[in-house]
């Protein structure tokens, strides 16, 4: 039933077109693709990802993103999902700060993560975007 659950869950993130009409909500107009170092609380581990902003809202600066996750340590296993996020640089802009430079983009998010081994499994884990190319 988890995974069910989950897909439902992916779907409803994925299936903005009423909020696609908000002035306030965008949806991704450029391919972009992010590079993430993630903790995995539940399996008390680092790994690495790469993911894409899905669509973006309140001037820019939440995200909603997908991620595949690759773990590095034993016994932990690749995992895929949807995040919530922060754009920092952009964030920070929206209170006023000027000095940061334009091609900083760090962002800070938690995610939602599924097992893709054996028996699928909810997880879940915080990430921070180190690069990010936009094309």
């Amino acid at each position: 039933m988890k995974p069910v659950a989950v897909m439902a869950w992916i779907l409803l993130l994925l299936g903005t077109s009423v909020f696609a009409q908000s002035q306030n909500f965008q949806l991704a107009d450029r391919f972009n693709l992010n590079g993430d170092v993630i903790y995995l609380p539940k399996e008390a581990a680092f790994a690495t990802g790469t993911g894409i902003n899905l669509a973006s809202f309140y001037k820019q600066v939440f995200l909603i993103r997908g991620e595949y996750v690759f773990a590095h340590k034993d016994g932990v296993t690749d995992k895929a999902g949807v995040g919530l996020g922060v754009d920092l640089v952009k964030g920070l802009r929206s209170l006023g700060v000027t000095w940061l430079p334009e091609k900083l983009n760090p962002a800070v998010g938690a995610l939602l993560l599924v097992d893709l081994k054996d028996q699928p499994d909810i997880s879940y884990g915080v990430y921070l975007t180190v690069i990010k190319l936009e094309f």
